[in-house]
């Protein structure tokens, strides 16, 4: 998957929420987080539903999505790369995965959203129980 977090809004469209990072380096150059997420190869986002826009994010490792993002107004085309980011060995190395019958399932870690009456944001996991 190209390492992008969407976030869908009220009005139909995307926000980029996140832009995953590999050895400290944003893996896809030139996305920020809060950018309006347009378009992914030649899917419009807007009205488009979650899973549609993350299957579209996904693919073959080195294939190339082409993502339109908009700034401050203007509108910017970026080449991005799909990537492996997680690997369920290293997640179960740092001990946040559990197995559910024959299957492991592995968490990735997400930051919270703060509710608006929030102060601050918090980086702790939400407990996976098996």
């Amino acid at each position: 998957m190209v390492g992008l977090t969407p976030r869908p809004d009220g009005d139909g469209s995307f926000t980029v929420l996140a832009v995953s990072k590999k050895n400290g380096q944003p893996v896809v150059d030139g996305v920020r987080a809060s950018d309006k997420l347009i378009q992914v190869d030649a899917l419009q986002t807007r009205g488009a539903t979650m899973g549609t826009v993350v299957d579209a994010l996904r693919g073959k490792v080195g294939e190339v999505r082409t993502l339109v993002v908009e700034r401050a107004g203007n509108t910017i085309t970026i080449e991005a790369k799909v990537a492996r980011l997680l690997q369920a060995r290293a997640l179960h190395s740092e001990g946040i995965c559990r197995r559910l019958g024959s299957s492991v399932i592995c968490a990735a870690l997400r930051p919270r959203i703060p509710a608006f009456s929030e102060s601050r944001p918090t980086d702790q996991p939400t407990p996976i129980t098996a």
